[in-house]
This record gives structure tokens, sequence and C-alpha cells, in this order.
């Protein structure tokens, strides 16, 4: 199901009823980590990948490893691009580093994002350091290669009754 949201100021308020996949949960952690506020979010995945989003946002060394979690490591690098106070190096397993990602970096490069590859050209592991304007340059519609790369991000946290989620 895809739903669009537009709304002309910055403020969102409701409540969104989370099926408790990771797919949907890791975007849900990410729109909390990006609103800079700790409200509670209900019925998310158990998986590892979930479990392991939330500790690396909330991480504060220089290395962040993703292990397999490939969605982990595209949220986190699109996540760190913007919000990064120092450089980082995000890495993952050996599999992992296996993994294309260019397309993804490529993309956030010309929005301005600041990320080098570490070892081999195209794949992880990345340094991923402050930008300088991103998004100042935004294109009208980035190319569309994968439905993985495809999927529209849900809002807001969920339970029985509404919190409110306001970005700043």
């Amino acid at each position: 199901m895809v739903i669009k949201l537009a709304k002309p100021d910055r403020h969102i308020q409701g409540a969104i009823q989370l099926d408790g996949s990771k797919s949907i949960s890791n975007r849900a952690l990410i729109i909390r980590a990006l609103s800079g506020h700790d409200f509670e979010i209900k019925n998310l995945s158990t998986s590892h990948d979930t479990q392991l989003m939330q500790q690396l946002l909330v991480a504060d060394g220089e290395t962040l490893d993703a292990g397999a979690a490939g969605t982990t490591f595209r949220f986190l690098t699109a996540y760190l691009a913007a919000h990064t106070d120092r450089p980082r190096i995000l890495t993952g397993t050996e599999r992992m580093k296996q993994r294309p990602i260019r397309l993804l970096v490529d993309a956030l490069r010309k929005l301005g994002a600041n990320i080098e590859y570490l070892e081999n050209e195209g794949y992880p592991p990345l340094r991923i350091s402050p930008h300088s304007g991103l998004g100042s340059d935004l294109p009208e519609q980035a190319p569309q290669h994968s439905s993985r790369h495809q999927q529209p991000v849900p809002f807001g946290p969920a339970d029985d009754s509404p919190h409110p989620a306001q970005w700043p």
C-alpha cells in the first residue's frame, strides 16, 4: 500500500498502526531519529535487523557495524549522510562488503553528501562525513532501478492512542 502525505508545515500528529514488519519498523525508527523526539513506537518488529537499527541509531562510536542487515545499511547510509557531526565508518560482514551500494551513494553525493569508499569502489565499508548543504540542489526525480529502492516511507508513531510526532 502506498500512502502519500503532503503538508505545508512541518508538524505532523497522528497514529498509524504498525504491522510489525522489519521494513516498516526500520522506517519508523529513522523517522523518530529524524524528528529529534523520543516518542514510543509500538509493535516494532523483533527481528535482529530492527534491534540492530535501534542500537546503531544511538551508537556513539566512530565505526558502526550493520552486520548482514542490508536494509539497515542502506537506511543508515542516507541517515548519516544528512545527520552526522563527525566522520563515521559504516561497515558490515564480508558478505555485506560484496553488496553494491553505488546507486545510493551516487544519489546522496549529488545531493551534497560526503561519502567515500574505504575498500572497493561501489561497495561497503563507507566513511560518511558531515555534509555541506545536503539537499540544497534536489533533483526533480531520482532514477528508479529496483522495487527495493522505490518503497514509500510511512509516517509517525503508532499505538492504540495518538502520540504527537513533530518534526522540528
